[in-house]
């Protein structure tokens, strides 16, 4: 049944990024392909949230590292909002640390900016499909090692991240621990 919704109507999508330019040429790429409808684009999370509840998207693409309220916490707001709606993080500075973060905070998935269109497109009809689309990245990314080192401090009865810890997935390009920068 999932999959007869992927053929028989459009999905809505919001993107949700600071990079406006990036932002329309990716709504462009994305709706030369039928299935695709871009909703609406926002470029930060305030905005992000205004849209999810006026446009009610299936799949939101969400940039991780954003100024003022970062990807992560704007996930978390949005999931709040509307448990349903699947969202792909996507950086230019994606790394495991990201991966985990996003992933606890419900992202169902999480690219590179730098993929392919093939492989955003892909990552969409499979969250919309299957709930989620773990490529060879995102899958040794959420591997013990790093579930260990990040997740899991993340989910012992800490609710959220803290601002220190926002703070370093803003601004750390590497796969580095806090001690490390």
């Amino acid at each position: 049944m999932k999959n007869d919704k992927i053929t028989s109507k459009q999905i809505k999508i919001l993107i949700v990024d600071d990079d406006r330019i990036g932002s329309e040429l990716l709504k462009e790429a994305l709706e030369k392909n039928k299935i695709f409808k871009v909703v609406g684009i926002s470029g930060n999370s305030k905005n992000a949230i205004k849209d999810v509840v006026k446009l009610k998207p299936e799949v939101t693409i969400m940039d991780i590292v954003m100024p003022v309220i970062d990807g992560i916490e704007t996930t978390e707001k949005l999931l709040k909002l509307n448990p349903e709606i699947k969202i792909i993080g996507r950086s230019a500075y994606l790394n495991n640390a990201n991966i985990c973060y996003m992933h606890a905070a419900g992202a169902v998935s999480c690219l590179d900016k730098a993929g392919t269109m093939d492989e955003l497109m892909t990552a969409i009809k499979g969250v919309i499909k299957d709930g989620h689309y773990y490529n060879t990245t995102m899958a040794d990314a959420l591997n013990e090692k790093h579930a260990k080192r990040i997740i899991f401090p993340v989910l012992k009865g800490q609710k959220e991240l803290n601002p220190l810890e926002r703070e370093y997935i803003r601004w750390f390009p590497f796969d580095l621990m806090p001690h490390q920068i």
